[in-house]
């Protein structure tokens, strides 16, 4: 197996083989054991999820977008609708990644 290929785009029977399995007894106990020590508990680590108040702040943090909101205010200020809703689609937050 290629040392970069990932397991899970192998066939079965080849990530078993690659990784030592049996896959009618799968890993005794002291193999298990050794694992953990070596690469350590199979857990998934959870980002901290960010506010929507914090992700709306991280927006201003670029000139172009600052300049777009205040288009966008001048546009609505000057009843330009179409031009306010136009600016206020582009100006929106990115998707939260799920």
């Amino acid at each position: 197996m290629p040392a970069d290929q990932p397991y899970y785009s192998l066939p079965s029977t080849d990530a078993l083989r690659s990784l030592e399995v049996d896959p009618q007894t799968g890993l005794s106990d002291d193999e298990v054991k050794s694992r953990r020590e070596q690469y350590g508990a199979n857990e998934l680590h959870h980002a901290q999820r960010r506010s929507i108040w914090l992700i709306l702040l991280e927006q201003f943090k670029s000139v172009v977008i600052i300049i777009l909101a205040l288009a966008g205010i001048a546009a609505l200020v000057t009843a330009q609708w179409t031009e306010a809703a136009a600016i206020a689609a582009v100006e929106r937050p990115p998707s939260r990644p799920s």
